[in-house]
C-alpha cells in the first residue's frame, strides 16, 4: 500500500484524491494499535529491585543465537552498504562502472558547507525539541495524576502519528502552512520531523518511566517534595540514559 501511495502521489500522473483515500485506509490499523497499547499497559512491570542474572553456558544455544543475530545484522548492514557503493558507480544499477565524478561534484559544490551546517542545525533543533516533547508526554502518561482519558489521548495521538506515511505528512504540512510565516523556514522542517518521529521516542520514555520503582515517588511525596521537584530530583536522574537515547534518536 505504501508503494501504491507513492505511485499515486509522485507518479507520472499524480492523483491526490486517490492518494488521500489510500492514506486514510493506511490509518485504520492505528485504531487497533491504540486498543492494543492500552491492553499491554496492564502487564507493565515495575522493578522493585534489580539483580544481575548469569546465563548458563550453552554452546548450541549460543551458536544458534549468534548465527541468527549475524543474519539480521548482515541484512541491516547490506542496506547501508548500498549507500556507500552508489556514489562510486556511474549510474546505479544500469551502468555499474566505477567513477569518482559524483564525489568530485559534491566536494566542488559551492553550497556544500551551507547544506551541511543547515542539516546539522535542523537535526540539533529537532533533537532538543523532540526530546523535550517526548519526555513531557511520557510524564503525562506514566507519572501524572491527570484523568485516564487525557493519558489515553496522548497515547492515541502517538499511535496515529506512527502510522502516518512521511509523504502524506509532508503534503499535509505543505497544504496547511502554505502562505503562513512558517513557509520556507527551518521551523517547519523541525516541526515536521518532530511530529513524524514522535511515536518511538515517546514509547521509549514511557516504557522507562513505567518500569521505575513506584516507591521512589511515594517516598519523595512523604518527604514533602512537590511533583515538579520529584521529577527533577528523582525521576529525571534515573531516566537519564533513556533521555540520551531519545536525544540520539
Amino acid at each position: 500500500m505504501a508503494l501504491e501511495l507513492f505511485n499515486q502521489m509522485l507518479g507520472s500522473v499524480p492523483d491526490f484524491q486517490q492518494g488521500a483515500v489510500i492514506a486514510v485506509v493506511m490509518l485504520i490499523p492505528s485504531i487497533a494499535s491504540v486498543g492494543l497499547m492500552a491492553l499491554l499497559e496492564r502487564y507493565a512491570i515495575r522493578y522493585n529491585k534489580t539483580a544481575p542474572i548469569e546465563l548458563p553456558r550453552g554452546r548450541v544455544r549460543d551458536g544458534v543465537c549468534m548465527g541468527a543475530s549475524a543474519l539480521v545484522l548482515g541484512g541491516i548492514l547490506a542496506l547501508f552498504a548500498v549507500i556507500f557503493i552508489v556514489p562510486f558507480v556511474e549510474m546505479w544499477p544500469f551502468r555499474p562502472s566505477v567513477t569518482l565524478d559524483h564525489v568530485a561534484a559534491i566536494f566542488t559544490d559551492a553550497e556544500l558547507f551551507s547544506t551541511l551546517t543547515n542539516s546539522i542545525a535542523v537535526a540539533v533543533a529537532t533533537a532538543v525539541l523532540g526530546c523535550i516533547l517526548a519526555y513531557a508526554a511520557a510524564l503525562v502518561v506514566a507519572s501524572s495524576n491527570l484523568p485516564r482519558a487525557a493519558k489515553h489521548a496522548v497515547d492515541a495521538i502517538s499511535s496515529v502519528i506512527n502510522t502516518v506515511p512521511g509523504m502524506v505528512l509532508g503534503i499535509a504540512f505543505l497544504f496547511a502552512f502554505s502562505g503562513t510565516s512558517l513557509q520556507g523556514t527551518f521551523a517547519i522542517l523541525v516541526l515536521c520531523n518532530v511530529v513524524h518521529y514522535f511515536a518511538t521516542p515517546h514509547q521509549m520514555m514511557k516504557d522507562a518511566l513505567t518500569k521505575m520503582n513506584a516507591s521512589w515517588e511515594t517516598t519523595a511525596r512523604l518527604m514533602g517534595d512537590s511533583w515538579v521537584k520529584t521529577i527533577l530530583r528523582v525521576v529525571t536522574p534515573n531516566a537519564w540514559p533513556t533521555i540520551l537515547q531519545v536525544f540520539g534518536y
